[in-house]
């Protein structure tokens, strides 16, 4: 968590960039606000980081991603979402499957991050 924290408050200071939180997985297994919620409160600048907190769609989800300058997502679905949308992506990957989606199937290998290589 602290790479993620620590790489929001980077482009916040350097780029004065706005950050949107966008929690994708909300089953109660894996529940993407939890941790979106923890981000949020250990950011620093918390007026530029925003958190979406309610329950949408995936075509909703997508529409919200379609909109944003730049995604750096963990998920494999909101990747794939963000680079339908042609919005530029970096996925921050944890499993082979995203490498065979992202990377093979969609020619976005030099855009994935290893998460094991930073935490």
């Amino acid at each position: 968590m602290e790479v993620m924290t620590g790489t929001i408050d980077h482009l916040v200071d350097k780029l004065n960039a706005d950050v949107l939180l966008i929690p994708h997985s909300i089953v109660p297994t894996e529940d993407d606000r939890i941790i979106s919620r923890r981000i949020h409160e250990q950011v620093k600048s918390k007026n530029k980081v925003k958190l979406i907190s309610g329950e949408y769609m995936s075509d909703e989800l997508k529409g919200i991603i379609g909109v944003c300058d730049m995604f750096i997502g963990c998920r494999m679905h909101s990747t794939i979402a963000s680079t339908s949308m042609n919005v530029p992506t970096i996925a921050v990957v944890y499993g082979h499957k995203s490498h065979g989606v992202i990377g093979d199937m969609m020619g976005q290998g030099k855009y994935i991050i290893e998460i094991g290589e930073y935490a």
